[in-house]
């Protein structure tokens, strides 16, 4: 099956129109049906916020894994979303997102969050939600300044 024709399937499922943010992009084989045994679906249609996660999100990130696809399902639901990764690469691609956080740029470093994953798990929760008291890496910022000036 050629790739497009899965992600014309995939992201614009009959009677869905495709998200205005997202290129299509096929996420790995088994994210939709993975999707559907769980339920995702009807839980991001009843969602106020949508987090999805990744250890390190980079260029293979916003080019059609897990991340992409949930961005995309939530998109087409009206719902925002927000990456948090252990690390963020600075030449990512995360104008899609409502917003980005990296646990690297909120703990000052990588052994700093490693360190203490469960306090800057937390606080990139708070970061990611709309009334939380931090705020969030916005998209193509932060990172994208500091990569700018190395």
């Amino acid at each position: 099956m050629a790739s497009q024709d899965w992600c014309h399937r995939v992201r614009n499922p009959p009677g869905c129109a495709p998200s205005p943010r997202s290129k299509c992009e096929p996420a790995p084989a088994g994210a939709a049906e993975i999707a559907a045994l769980i339920g995702m679906p009807e839980a991001v249609d009843t969602a106020g916020l949508v987090i999805t996660g990744e250890g390190a999100y980079d260029g293979q990130s916003a080019a059609g894994k897990v991340p992409s696809f949930v961005e995309n399902l939530a998109t087409r639901a009206g719902v925002p979303t927000v990456p948090i990764a252990g690390r963020i690469d600075c030449v990512a691609d995360t104008s899609v997102f409502n917003a980005a956080v990296s646990l690297s740029v909120l703990a000052g470093s990588g052994a700093a969050s490693l360190a203490d994953p469960t306090r800057w798990l937390r606080d990139a929760g708070r970061a990611a939600s709309p009334h939380g008291d931090a705020q969030p890496q916005r998209a193509g910022s932060t990172c994208q300044a500091k990569c700018k000036r190395e």
